[in-house]
């Protein structure tokens, strides 16, 4: 009897642990439901063993991220890792980029991109992009260089931000990674490439 209330005990303990844990278990995107226009991108890039994470709209521009192995032989390019692709509402990418997997659990970077002269001053638009593998993780708030702020969710462990036209050279420089009642989890420090 005793052999058995400790077995009991034993197995409650472990459950309630498991329960407790703070990484996320990433689902995968069903294929079917991944845009044509992005299933396109990651054949044509001659990726393999792609699995999507997330797919969903930022500001209007869908976005969709996936795990990868490439057999591109490309100096410079990620074997493996997370890609980001961002395209406008015409189904044209207008930001695309791959980061190596580090195994962290929270993890950003940033860039610019489109840099082009705008009402008389000189514009781009900026993003910055990353992971927050942790259960109670739901929203991002990035700032600028400049103390601009936008906000943004995590889906499936996954998020990005998007300002258009600021004045360049503004950029993202950190983002706060939110539990859903806007406690701030983890600070990251972006810079772009």
């Amino acid at each position: 009897m005793r052999t058995k209330v400790l077995a009991i005990s034993v197995l409650a303990c472990v459950l309630a642990l498991a329960g407790c844990s703070s990484a996320l278990k990433l689902i995968v995107v069903p294929t079917e439901d991944v845009p044509g226009m992005m299933r396109e991108f990651a054949s044509d890039r001659g990726d393999v063993g792609v699995v999507w994470r997330a797919v969903f709209e930022q500001d209007s521009h869908p976005v969709g991220i996936y795990n990868f192995t490439s057999t591109r032989a490309t100096p410079g390019a990620v074997p493996s890792g997370v890609q980001w692709l961002v395209f406008d509402e015409g189904g044209q990418l207008v930001m695309e980029v791959s980061e190596a997997a580090t195994g962290d659990t929270y993890w950003g970077g940033s860039r610019y991109t489109n840099v082009r002269e705008d009402a008389g001053f000189t514009a781009s638009d900026i993003y910055a992009y990353g992971w927050a593998v942790a259960n109670k993780a739901k929203q991002v708030v990035g700032t600028t260089s400049l103390g601009s702020k936008t906000e943004g969710q995590v889906v499936n462990g996954h998020w990005l931000l998007h300002m258009t036209s600021v004045r360049y050279p503004e950029v993202f420089v950190e983002v706060d990674v939110q539990d859903a009642q806007g406690k701030v989890l983890h600070t990251l420090t972006v810079t772009p490439p």
